[in-house]
């Protein structure tokens, strides 16, 4: 199982530009978004400096980081 948690602001132009990629994830991703404004916690937790950010978690494998935006080709890339 995959999960992506997922880190952007609604002021934030390569964040919105990535939620409509985000909409069609392959079966078996779950994923969670945080905003910077309301999840600061989180984002302290994951040391997220920068959005957007994915952090993708896929069974014992160390998590994977993205930061910035993403073409849908670069997105299957990184969630494979």
């Amino acid at each position: 199982m995959k999960h992506l948690k997922i880190f952007t602001s609604n002021d934030c132009q390569p964040c919105k530009g990535l939620k409509p990629l985000l909409e069609n994830l392959p079966s078996g991703v779950t994923k969670a978004y945080f905003d910077r404004d309301t999840d600061s916690a989180v984002f302290d937790l994951h040391q997220v400096m920068s959005v957007p950010t994915l952090i993708l978690f896929k069974d014992d494998e160390p998590p994977k980081r993205s930061v910035g935006g993403l073409t849908y080709e670069q997105l299957r890339e990184f969630l494979a």
